[in-house]
């Protein structure tokens, strides 16, 4: 059997080194092209978000962003691009209603105290944004509790591929709340002035009173919040708060509310019991989520006010709840073991609560609550997870698509993709498309394939087409790192005549430590002598180059690369870079904070990458929460050498300020 490390060296030799160095990543490339002005899907069966059948059969025109036109027979127009589906079944993108985009470093909501920085979070979030999202069809993100709004503009004009990103902001509660991530021993003053790095980096805010509550609401919504998120009682990922307890005070919930209706938009609230949910229903809160604790007398309250008012939704996470809650054991490594205990309770009360949804006929949306490392990767299992609970295919994908794209229009005014309804394959909608090969409402798991998902647009924009063959133009695999079957190793060929060996991806720690790759006969450019010396091997065992020579030979299971006579150097080494600087000084300094700054940069290491960079030294910009990851194998990228902030005297070249600052 193949180790770890054997499968991977295989995909980045054959997939990055002798296939396509100079690529930009799909996403990326595929957004600076200019795309036709219309593209008409023909053959295909519908589900348009909502109706359990599927429409046969059908047409789908495409101008521009947004959905032209549905039907049987749909004409197209001049110069239209027109995808035959061949039967493929066509779904809206999927909408994760409960993402925490900003928490995926290894230890979440825990990361930003001790380990990592707000540069280091954008690069963790962009990473997953893409890969672990938007290439595996998730074009819409609902992000409830944290700050990616720089992120979100980045993607929204065109600097970064991502999903559409509806945010809360900083999630609102009390000191010792849900959102008091502080560790047990910062002062007082550091807490309350909210200069933790949680509330620093705008992730959390910890408040107490209504006016408290104001300006946190008022802070969010001015960075661009599309709705406000409170914390209504206790958490799990969280220290201080038991599960029992009640969260903000009434009147600082009213205050919440208050400012919400007064900028057209809502309320969510983390809940778990009764005396939660039941304040926040008489108080006017209109998105709950969790709630797995809560018995049928509150859940029939819910569902009159929904069918009276057509107003409120549960918002279901189900794989956290069921799966990762299921039992102590498997729960998130970095929990406590008082978190693990609250988990199994809450764990115990999701089926119930699901189930009694479910009967009296609640609004539903699905939402995964899965961030970090080994979550993130996995969030399409909350929609197969759905099913495991008692739901069918159609109400599942219902939950991620249509009933999704109808709460997302209760931000108003403040919706930042206003122009076109979502989650809906529909005249007037935004061009957020799947085809899937096979049928989803009769095999929900079809979803987990990545081989299944053959095509994705977002906002009219193809970031994945493996509906036609690999020698078409337009022809994009979706080049994901930690996904699984995107590749077709025995289809990518040679096509170079360069090796340029990308070291910096072999060295991770995550890989086993007994490894062996031999690259045979090529003719080497040591770095140091100008001439090549011909026809060597050579043997590299973990992360080092062991030999160099003729006839090397290697263990049973290393993983061996025919050069055939091509040309291998020394990865790339860029000597002056300004990695957080992407956009130029002055549009980073006043358009983007660190979070996004740090996205941008780990964009530009990973296209440095595929360029053949394998070291850059950042002279001038604070890269070391970066560096500190790529050197731990968390992120992938090139080494980084890192001044830090340039140092200058005032009005000196580093002097980035403003004038009017």
């Amino acid at each position: 059997m193949k180790s770890r490390f054997t499968v991977c060296v295989e995909k980045i030799i054959a997939g990055l080194a002798l296939g396509s160095v100079i690529t930009l990543s799909p996403a990326f490339s595929v957004a600076q092209e200019k795309k036709p002005t219309h593209v008409l899907f023909n053959n295909v069966n519908i589900f348009d978000g909502f109706d359990p059948k599927l429409k046969k059969g059908m047409s789908v025109l495409v101008e521009n962003n947004f959905i032209k036109e549905v039907g049987e027979k749909v004409t197209a127009p001049e110069g239209a691009y027109i995808v035959d589906a061949k039967g493929r079944t066509m779904t809206p993108g999927l909408i994760d209603m409960h993402q925490h985009v900003m928490l995926n470093p290894p230890e979440g909501t825990a990361a930003y105290q001790t380990r990592w920085d707000g540069a280091a979070g954008g690069a963790f979030a962009i990473h997953h944004l893409n890969h672990n999202m938007l290439m595996k069809g998730i074009t819409t993100v609902r992000d409830i509790a944290g700050d990616p709004l720089d992120v979100a503009k980045a993607i929204d004009m065109g600097y970064l591929p991502g999903p559409r990103i509806y945010s809360s902001g900083g999630a609102i509660g009390q000191t010792g709340g849900h959102s008091d991530w502080a560790g047990r021993n910062v002062p007082k003053d550091i807490l309350h002035d909210h200069k933790d790095m949680s509330q620093a980096t705008q992730n959390t805010w910890v408040v107490d009173g209504p006016d408290e509550v104001t300006k946190a609401a008022r802070m969010n919504l001015r960075r661009g919040a599309a709705f406000l998120k409170v914390m209504g009682g206790g958490g799990v990922a969280s220290e201080f708060d038991p599960l029992e307890i009640l969260g903000l005070a009434e009147d600082e919930v009213k205050r919440a509310v208050e400012i919400a209706k007064d900028n057209g938009t809502y309320v969510a609230v983390h809940a778990y019991h009764d005396d939660s949910y039941n304040r926040h229903l008489d108080l006017g809160t209109r998105s709950f989520e969790h709630g797995f604790l809560i018995s049928e007398p509150t859940v029939k309250r819910m569902v009159e006010k929904w069918k009276k008012d057509k107003d409120i939704v549960w918002s279901f996470q189900c794989f956290m709840s069921i799966n990762s809650f299921g039992s102590y054991e498997t729960m998130p490594a970095f929990f406590t073991h008082e978190q693990k205990l609250k988990g199994v309770r809450v764990g115990e009360g999701a089926r119930n609560a699901a189930k009694m949804m479910n009967e009296h006929g609640m609004f539903i949306v699905g939402g995964s609550d899965m961030f970090s490392p080994g979550l993130v990767e996995r969030i399409k299992e909350d929609l197969t997870c759905n099913v495991k609970a008692g739901f069918t295919p159609a109400q599942a994908l219902k939950h991620w698509t249509g009933n999704a794209g109808i709460v997302l229009k209760w931000s108003g005014p403040k919706d930042p993709y206003p122009s076109y309804e979502l989650g809906t394959i529909k005249k007037g909608a935004y061009a957020d498309l799947l085809l899937w090969d096979g049928n989803p409402l009769e095999n929900i798991d079809l979803i987990l394939d990545e081989d299944k998902l053959n095509f994705v647009m977002k906002d009219g924009l193809v970031y994945k087409n493996t509906v036609v063959d690999e020698e078409h133009p337009h022809f994009r695999p979706a080049q994901a790192p930690n996904t699984r079957g995107q590749y077709d190793l025995e289809k990518i060929k040679m096509k170079l005549k360069l090796i340029i060996f990308l070291i910096a991806l072999l060295v991770s720690p995550a890989y086993a430590a007994d490894t062996q790759l031999l690259i045979k006969n090529v003719n080497i450019l040591d770095g140091k002598n100008e001439k090549l010396s011909m026809g060597q091997d050579v043997l590299i065992e973990d992360n080092l180059i062991s030999k160099l020579g003729k006839g090397l030979e290697a263990g049973e299971d290393a993983t061996i690369i025919d050069g055939e006579g091509r040309t291998l150097i020394p990865g790339l080494i860029e000597m002056h870079t300004h990695l957080m600087y992407r956009y130029g000084v002055s549009v980073m300094h006043s358009e983007f904070d660190a979070q996004a700054a740090g996205a941008a940069a780990m964009e530009t290491l990973q296209l440095s990458m595929q360029m053949g960079y394998t070291t850059v030294r950042d002279v001038g910009g604070n890269s070391l929460g970066l560096a500190k990851n790529v050197a731990a194998g968390r992120l992938k990228g090139p080494r980084i050498h890192s001044s830090g902030g340039a140092i200058s005297a005032i009005s000196g070249h580093n002097d980035l300020a403003m004038f009017s600052e």
